[in-house]
């Protein structure tokens, strides 16, 4: 939920190092999910991936609590 995720992407796993601390979290597609095009912003199914990528989001859990 914290990630914001649609319906067409699925957590496969996660990983913390707390030595680290660091949280990898390793998403993907869910099969058969269309995604809206950014040309002509139609519905169409993923036929290709491109290569693996790595967002840094610092401070992910340094909320205000109250």
């Amino acid at each position: 939920m914290a990630l914001n995720l649609g319906s067409g992407w699925k957590v496969d796993y996660v990983e913390f190092n707390p030595d680290e601390k660091k949280l990898h979290i390793f998403i993907s597609t869910v099969k058969g999910s269309t995604f809206e095009c950014p040309t002509c912003w139609n519905q169409a199914p993923i036929y290709d991936h491109g290569r693996e990528r790595i967002w840094r989001h610092l401070n992910f859990f340094q909320f205000d609590y109250v």
